[in-house]
């Protein structure tokens, strides 16, 4: 997620100035009665609201024909993290299988929307499916996985560290880490099935009998 950043804004409080700051997410509180004005503080849900989740530089995947190739071979940065159920998941423990690995948050539109499409992949397909909760408390994102029969593993509270080299500044963020342990490809912002489905083929992700 993007750094939060504050600032402050004067100006008269009008009906269309209350309707951009409910739109926006901006948070408005009366300075002085008499003055009528409002200080304006720019929260983080203002920058995600306004850009579907995501920081100012990211691609919308809605534009994006498919995953975007990493070329570099770069690893995939090794970690561990607990599961909802308690379990712990290392990434390298996952060696000489593909895996998808998705950074999401309860509270993102684009992340809620895809999640039946990664679910059918979890189901379908001979990939290991792994969710990334972005810092949200465990009962919160356990709710969402019970309402929603979540099929694959969701991992909570990830470091910093992992989160910067992922470049979680705006999620959706998906990647595909193959069975060598480097990063093959990823999508910044919601997957889109149809172009992702024949990026699997061209893998040879096959499906799962």
């Amino acid at each position: 997620m993007p750094v939060p950043r504050t600032a402050t804004q004067k100006m008269k409080h009008t009906p269309e100035s209350g309707t951009r700051a409910t739109q926006y997410g901006i948070l408005c509180t009366m300075r002085n009665g008499k003055e009528q004005r409002y200080r304006w503080i720019v929260w983080l849900v203002a920058l995600l609201l306004a850009t579907g989740c995501a920081g100012p530089g990211a691609v919308d995947s809605a534009q994006s024909e498919a995953p975007e190739v990493v070329t570099t071979g770069a690893l995939a940065r090794d970690f561990s993290m607990l599961t909802l159920d308690g379990d712990v998941v290392t990434l390298s423990g996952l060696r000489g299988r593909w895996v998808l690995l998705n950074f999401w948050a309860t509270w993102c539109p684009p992340c809620v929307e895809e999640m039946p499409y990664l679910s059918n992949v979890a189901r379908e397909r001979d990939i290991e499916v792994i969710g990334v909760n972005y810092n949200e408390s465990r009962d919160r994102a356990a709710k969402f996985v019970d309402e929603n029969n979540i099929p694959f593993p969701i991992l909570v509270q990830p470091d910093d560290a992992t989160l910067l080299f992922y470049d979680t500044s705006g999620i959706p963020r998906s990647f595909v880490i193959d069975p060598e342990g480097k990063i093959a490809a990823q999508v910044v912002g919601a997957v889109r099935p149809d172009a992702f489905e024949a990026w699997l083929d061209e893998q040879g992700i096959a499906r799962r009998e």
